[in-house]
């Protein structure tokens, strides 16, 4: 007889959690090991639902699993269902004023309301063992699950590279994009979806705009792209971000230009697999970069090889089984 597979139910309701998921969730592949099932929301839980709970072993959400904010009752009534707790986070719960989320998060209670879940959940997922470090703080029980590509979420076969100096991101990285805000670049987000991309718009003269609305067609705007430029100002909230952008842009084989910061350092390595921006000129690194077609493709190609050996979903989902198994057993 075989192994008995896992119950696992996961959740990815949470603040920023779905847009993340959607595009590297990474149970879609885990079906094979655990039984999986998705729900859009635990809560409005009650003593019926614990019932329908117990079936489960071990839920699994990101960053936050309450949208009422009521994640007491939540934790409550899963351990008395008998169900282990994973927590998914890759951002720092201590947001600086300046971002934009500040209010949402002030207003919500979310950063207390976080801290409380990281206590009481059973094991931490982070990206990195700096974000580790921080959670150490609350609970011992983390293990790092990196970033990774699932190819079938990022399909290769339409990608082409072409001269185009590009950003990909959100609408929180206005102060990071002011380290560029002069290039003549091709900024790619929801450009037209909030009042902030409008103030980064008024910031950025040279830039073009693509807008990036979709999840299910997030990845396309790497397609017809070059150069990507991935700039981040150095401060406590930033060093504990992960390095999405540059696995994201390195899979599709475009050279990069990173802040020579965590959590860029770890993995790009200056004239290797990336050009690393130490003192904000990014506009001569662009410039160097522009100028010698070899080394733009020495650059990127020698990136994709490391993405391939480090950070691809199969491989990645080996840390996350082991950890299930583990706090299961």
């Amino acid at each position: 007889m075989g192994k008995k597979k896992l119950n696992v139910l996961v959740t990815f309701q949470g603040y920023g959690g779905v847009q993340r998921h959607r595009i590297h969730d990474p149970f879609q592949h885990l079906s094979q090991f655990v039984n999986v099932q998705h729900t859009p929301s635990l809560d409005n839980l009650n003593d019926e639902s614990v019932k329908m709970l117990e079936a489960f072993d071990v839920v699994v959400f990101n960053r936050n699993i309450s949208n009422l904010h009521q994640p007491d009752q939540v934790f409550h009534m899963l351990k008395k269902a008998g169900i282990k707790i994973v927590m998914d986070i890759d951002d720092y719960w201590l947001l600086p004023k300046h971002h934009v989320a500040y209010e949402t998060y002030q207003k919500t209670n979310l950063t207390n309301s976080m801290l409380g879940q990281l206590r009481h959940a059973d094991v931490i997922w982070v990206t990195h063992e700096r974000l580790g470090r921080a959670v150490n703080e609350y609970n011992p029980n983390w293990v790092i699950v990196p970033n990774a590509i699932d190819p079938a979420m990022f399909p290769s076969e339409r990608n082409y590279y072409t001269d185009k100096a590009f950003y990909q991101g959100s609408v929180t990285h206005r102060r990071d994009l002011q380290l560029i805000k002069d290039l003549p670049i091709t900024i790619c987000g929801n450009v037209d979806a909030d009042p902030e991309w409008k103030k980064i718009r008024k910031m950025m003269p040279n830039a073009e705009w693509e807008d990036a609305r979709d999840a299910s067609s997030y990845h396309e705007l790497y397609w017809d792209k070059g150069i990507c430029v991935i700039p981040l100002l150095k401060n406590k909230f930033n060093v504990m971000k992960s390095n999405l952008k540059m696995i994201e842009a390195g899979w599709y084989k475009k050279p990069v230009i990173v802040a020579a910061i965590h959590p860029y350092t770890p993995f790009a390595k200056h004239k290797h697999n990336a050009l690393l921006v130490r003192k904000g000129d990014y506009a001569r690194k662009l410039k160097t970069l522009q100028e010698s077609k070899q080394f733009q493709d020495d650059l990127r190609f020698q990136l994709h090889e490391d993405i391939l050996a480090h950070h691809m979903m199969d491989d990645v989902n080996k840390i996350r089984l082991q950890s299930l198994e583990s706090l299961c057993q």
